[in-house]
């Protein structure tokens, strides 16, 4: 009789994992215990993306707790209800690949402290990969890492404390006391000595870093922004130096222009507080004006407002009638004011020397297409810039696809210059190389503009030599005696093919290898029908 209510008890927990790809071959284990107790009954399977149902016997009605673990497997757990009926069925259960990271984040008394914020980050990434958690009751976090076998920086942070930052291998634990952030302590000022209340501080610590690559000495710098404070009725200010390193305020308040006050570093373990002493605020003047759509005049709501100048950068943004008002422009120097809205093409104006006001139309954004032919290893060290022909010397930055295209997107009406030179790539670094071959071409707005290089014209061809040896993989260009009419690379062989634009005598300058003292030989003669043996000779 007893051996009959408890096999009506019985019940069987079941359900399907489903495995990451990443965890193929991976030994995974499932386990099922009371809730609260650690699981007493196991079963081992062998992960694969596809997995036979598992099956855990539960010893009577209750609460359950399932868990899974493995190497490379990130812990899971999932509560479980069994009642009396014969099996419980979960349904699929996600395994996933990385690793679990909890700890303890405490204070320098060695209490729990709660709301603390830690971040894990992969070494060598920027912000993909990166996992975030806050400290809970008694300072215990859990924050689950993705890549079970990456290196994590990880940064810890609280407010009122300095930050603590650190490297985690492949431990599963960390626990973190944060101490007491000194304070950094000043006032703001006006013009004429007088307190400035209510001015926005921005705090930006700096981290420069150098490392030794190739031979070479690299400096790395890296900037960071944390919260606002703003200043009192007697201009006074407080900062928390959350971190050690240099530290720039920058000071921003309504018709005066921004300050930027740098502070050194200190030594990591100080606890001392700093007065900065006063941050005076120069004039500066007001700038208004109206944001419409070209089209049809109306007003463009919305619309950010951006203008630079050297360490100034001032905000707005348009009102429903379009109207925005920029407050601490500088009287003096070369000033740009750009205008960027979704749907309409980035417009960037420059504003008069004094000017007050400056209204902006936008326009529908026109494109520009660009082909390039040669040969995949050419593509691959192609690099495009692109430019306006007059106005602000700024460039726009791309790269070839594998078919030898690219696209620009967001470009206001008018005439460009584009701009085509080897990019050669060393490491971490790159370097632009050669005499740029450089064309013309006007944007219509809501348009789309196309170009080419080395696609259209008169075909030339031959090869490069140099005391009579071809020179391999050479960086050249053809020229009749002023700015490119072509660029190429040879190929292992010495010989290239590009186009030319007009018939012509063309002669071969070399960027890479570098030969000096050579003088060019005889040019080449190009019809207009092209010449297919191309021949140039360099000598000494």
């Amino acid at each position: 009789m007893t051996t009959a209510l408890i096999a009506l008890f019985l019940a069987d927990v079941v359900f399907t994992p489903r495995f990451a790809e990443a965890l193929h071959g991976t030994r995974v284990t499932f386990a099922l215990g009371p809730e609260g107790e650690r699981a007493r009954q196991e079963r081992r399977v062998v992960a694969a993306p596809e997995a036979e149902p598992v099956r855990l016997p539960a010893a009577a009605p209750g609460a359950y707790l399932l868990t899974w673990s493995g190497r490379g497997v990130l812990d899971g757990r999932k509560e479980v209800r069994v009642g009396k009926e014969r099996d419980v069925e979960l349904g699929t259960v996600d395994v996933k690949r990385g690793r679990l990271v909890d700890g303890f984040v405490l204070t320098p008394t060695g209490e729990g402290l709660a709301g603390a914020s830690v971040t894990l980050e992969p070494e060598g990434s920027s912000l993909r990969g990166r996992v975030e958690a806050r400290s809970g009751a008694g300072g215990y976090f859990r924050v689950e890492a993705p890549d079970p076998d990456a290196v994590y920086q990880y940064s810890v942070s609280a407010r009122g404390s300095r930050n603590e930052e650190g490297r985690l291998g492949g431990e599963s634990r960390l626990i973190v006391t944060l101490r007491k952030a000194p304070r950094i302590v000043g006032r703001v000022l006006g013009p004429d000595g007088e307190p400035v209340a209510g001015a926005h501080l921005t705090a930006t610590f700096v981290r420069e870093a150098r490392e030794l690559k190739d031979g070479k000495e690299h400096r790395y710098v890296t900037k960071r922004s944390f919260g606002l404070a703003r200043s009192d009725d007697e201009g006074r200010f407080t900062v928390e130096r959350i971190l050690p390193e240099r530290l720039e305020i920058e000071v921003r308040a309504s018709r005066l222009r921004m300050g930027l006050h740098h502070v050194p570093p200190v030594a990591s373990d100080s606890e001392a507080d700093e007065d900065v002493g006063d941050i005076r605020l120069q004039r500066g003047r007001t700038i208004q004006g109206f944001v419409r759509r070209r089209s049809d005049g109306l007003p463009v709501t919305g619309a950010r407002i951006a203008l630079s100048a050297r360490e100034d950068r001032l905000t707005a943004e348009t009102d429903a009638d379009g109207k925005y008002s920029l407050d601490g422009v500088p009287d003096e120097g070369e000033l740009w004011v750009t205008a960027r809205h979704e749907g309409l093409a980035t417009a960037l104006r420059q504003l008069a020397v004094k000017a007050e006001r400056l209204d902006i139309e936008m326009g529908r954004p026109g494109a520009l297409e660009v082909r390039v032919c040669g040969r995949p290893d050419e593509l691959a060290e192609t690099q495009l810039n692109l430019s306006r022909r007059f106005g602000r010397a700024e460039s726009i930055e791309a790269s070839l696809d594998a078919k030898g295209t690219a696209r620009i997107d967001d470009l206001e009406e008018g005439d460009f210059n584009l701009m085509r030179t080897w990019r050669l790539t060393t490491g971490d670094s790159y370097h632009v190389l050669g005499a740029p071959l450089v064309t013309s071409v006007n944007v219509q707005e809501g348009a789309t503009a196309t170009l080419s290089f080395g696609c259209d014209g008169i075909p030339v061809a031959g090869r490069l030599r140099w005391n009579g040896q071809p020179i391999a993989n050479a960086y050249a260009d053809l020229a009749t005696g002023g700015p490119a009419a072509a660029i190429f690379k040879t190929d292992a062989t010495g010989r290239f093919a590009t186009t030319v634009p007009y018939a012509g005598t063309y002669a071969a300058r070399v960027a890479l290898p570098s030969l000096a003292g050579v003088s060019l030989g005889p040019p080449c003669q190009v019809p207009a029908t092209g010449n297919a043996a191309c021949d140039l000779e360099l000598s000494r």
